[in-house]
């Protein structure tokens, strides 16, 4: 047991070289490359968050959008705290206009680790899928976490405003009907 656990520790400077290769090769544009060094880290060190979220994001740049998503999905249930394993997932979901599945995913994050910013990027995100109520809800509570939120991101005072206003015209037409 004892040359397992020196084995695992050495495992963790290797895995993060890979990483690091990964990430000087995609920033050269050499995505094909950056997939290999992300995946040689994976195998060294399974639970290496960086590494999938790094493939996941290589994968992208190749065109495989299904594959980088399945690879965020792996990173999530490795390394659960991995923040940039949700929100890059959330990221590539907008860019494919599937908004509501980004939301989802960013709901999973926030129940782990709640933060007025990302509460705001929910909102926003509800707001653009015509859910004013859950809009009004999360950016009630971004706002109610961290004030600074609604004047350092100014769309969220003026996305609040809009989703409120949107919710009363989707109440005065109810009243009507």
């Amino acid at each position: 047991i004892a040359g397992a656990l020196v084995c695992a520790a050495c495992d963790v400077p290797i895995s993060g070289y890979y990483v690091e290769r990964g990430s000087q090769l995609y920033g050269a544009g050499r995505y094909s490359e950056a997939t290999t060094a992300y995946r040689k880290a994976i195998k060294v060190l399974p639970e290496n968050g960086p590494a999938r979220v790094g493939l996941g994001n290589a994968l992208w740049k190749l065109g495989q959008r299904e594959e980088c998503l399945q690879v965020h999905d792996e990173a999530m249930v490795v390394a659960p705290d991995y923040a940039p394993a949700y929100t890059g997932k959330a990221f590539y979901l907008v860019q494919m206009n599937r908004r509501d599945e980004a939301i989802t995913v960013l709901e999973k994050l926030a129940e782990r680790q709640p933060n007025a910013r990302l509460l705001a990027h929910i909102g926003l995100l509800f707001l653009d899928v015509q859910r004013h109520a859950d809009a009004v809800r999360a950016l009630r509570e971004a706002v109610s976490m961290d004030p600074r939120v609604a004047t350092e991101m100014p769309r969220v005072r003026a996305g609040l405003e809009e989703a409120e206003a949107s919710l009363r015209r989707e109440e005065h037409q109810g009243q009507r009907e």
